[in-house]
């Protein structure tokens, strides 16, 4: 029951319809990663489309992964997924790219995890409904 309490807040929190179907797109996927790679973990009450933070932290959990680890790697992911979208896109320079990555590492780092969850972004939700209308589409998340 807890895992479904937190999937209906982590939901409350994704106003966008195109964000909340991205976020258990990408909770799925992982989700069949924790399959292959922890066979023996029970994922049932996470249910088959779970948010992927809340699969994250469960990921992590299930790993021997601390919650600071799982919020690392969540900070991790938000710099990667553009940066390998500037990579297909604007055709840069893969390994400037993850070099500079690699230099946030201090920064990511130095995040105060404490302070989460963090402020809105309602452009980004309204931006991201109107992706998801478009003809052409560039990215699902």
């Amino acid at each position: 029951d807890r895992w479904q309490e937190l999937d209906a807040e982590l939901s409350a929190r994704m106003p966008s319809e195109a964000v909340r179907a991205a976020s258990r797109t990408l909770g799925s996927g992982l989700r069949r990663l924790v399959r292959v790679t922890v066979p023996d973990a029970d994922l049932a009450a996470l249910g088959e489309r779970p948010h992927h933070a809340l699969m994250l932290g469960a990921a992590c959990a299930l790993t021997g992964g601390t919650p600071q680890v799982a919020a690392r790697a969540a900070a991790l992911a938000t710099c990667t997924a553009p940066a390998s979208a500037a990579i297909r896109l604007l055709g840069l320079d893969p390994y400037a790219v993850h070099g500079m990555i690699a230099g946030l590492a201090t920064e990511i780092d130095a995040i105060d995890f404490g302070g989460l969850p963090a402020d809105s972004a309602p452009a980004l939700d309204l931006l991201a409904d109107v992706h998801a209308t478009q003809e052409v589409r560039l990215f699902a998340s």
